[in-house]
C-alpha cells in the first residue's frame, strides 16, 4: 500500500438506497486501496433495508442519512462533506480493483493538465440476468461500452466549477454534469485500466434505457439552450 503525507487525501462518495446485499463488499473493496489516505462517505438515500447499518458497521466510514431523492442529491450530499482534494466515485453494488485509485490518482499527479480520469468497466452479471444495451463482449469477457462517471476520479476543485449534480435527474446525472463539464473546458482523459467491476443485477437504475436516452437528450437540449443564452 502506498502511504506518504505527501499524497493527496480522496473522498470515496458512495449513494446507497437498499443496498444492504452489496454494500459490505463495495466498502471493503475501497478499504482495501493500494491507496493511502482515504476518507468514505456513504449517503443512505432514504433505504428501506439495513443499508445504513452496514455501512455505519464499517470501519472509518462517514454515514450520512437522507429521505430519498436520488443518486444526484446523495452525491451531492457526500462532496458537500468531502475533505478530500481528489474525489472518487463507487456505487453501492459495485466493486473496486484494488489498484483502481493508485492507477488513476497516479495518472492525475502524473498529468496536472487533467482535470478529471476515467477508466475501463469490467461487468459483472447476475446468472438470468439480460445485458443492458450498453455492455459488450471483448475478450471472453462483458465490458461497458460507455463513459460512465462511476468510474470517474477527479480534483475536488473541478466539482467546484462545473458545480453540483442536477438533482432534477434520477438517470443520466451523470452525463448531464459532463455535458456542463466538456462546456467549461474541463479535460476529461481515460485510461485502458479495468478500475470498476460493475454488477449488473437487473435493478440498476442504469438498466432503464429509455430513461437513459431522455436523460441524455435532456442534457444536450440545456446545453444547446445555455449555449444559445436561452434561459428558459
Amino acid at each position: 500500500m502506498i502511504e506518504t503525507a505527501d499524497l493527496p487525501l480522496v473522498t470515496v462518495v458512495v449513494p446507497a438506497h437498499d443496498a444492504e446485499a452489496y454494500l459490505a463488499e463495495a466498502l471493503d473493496s475501497a478499504l482495501r486501496q493500494t491507496w493511502s489516505p482515504v476518507e468514505i462517505v456513504v449517503v443512505d438515500d432514504g433505504s428501506r433495508d439495513r443499508t445504513a447499518d452496514v455501512a455505519a458497521a464499517a470501519t472509518g466510514v462517514k454515514l450520512l442519512r437522507q429521505p430519498n431523492r436520488g443518486p444526484a442529491a446523495a452525491r451531492n450530499a457526500a462532496v458537500a462533506r468531502a475533505t478530500g482534494d481528489v474525489v472518487a466515485y463507487l456505487d453501492a453494488d459495485d466493486i473496486w480493483p484494488a489498484d483502481k485509485l493508485e492507477v488513476q490518482v497516479g495518472y492525475l499527479l502524473r498529468n496536472p493538465e487533467c482535470d478529471a480520469v476515467l477508466g475501463r468497466e469490467e461487468v459483472l452479471r447476475t446468472d438470468g440476468v439480460e445485458p443492458p444495451p450498453w455492455v459488450q463482449r471483448l475478450d471472453g469477457g462483458e465490458v461497458a461500452d460507455s463513459l460512465s462517471l462511476v468510474t470517474m476520479v477527479l480534483w475536488r476543485r473541478v466539482l467546484d466549477r462545473v458545480g453540483p449534480f442536477d438533482e432534477s435527474f434520477r438517470v443520466s446525472e451523470d452525463m448531464e454534469w459532463l455535458v456542463r463539464a466538456r462546456a467549461l473546458g474541463v479535460r476529461v482523459d481515460r485510461v485502458d485500466e479495468v478500475v470498476l467491476r460493475r454488477r449488473i443485477h437487473g435493478a440498476n437504475l442504469s438498466y432503464r434505457a429509455d430513461e437513459q436516452r431522455q436523460g441524455l437528450f435532456r442534457a444536450l437540449r440545456g446545453r444547446a439552450r445555455r449555449d444559445r443564452g436561452d434561459a428558459h
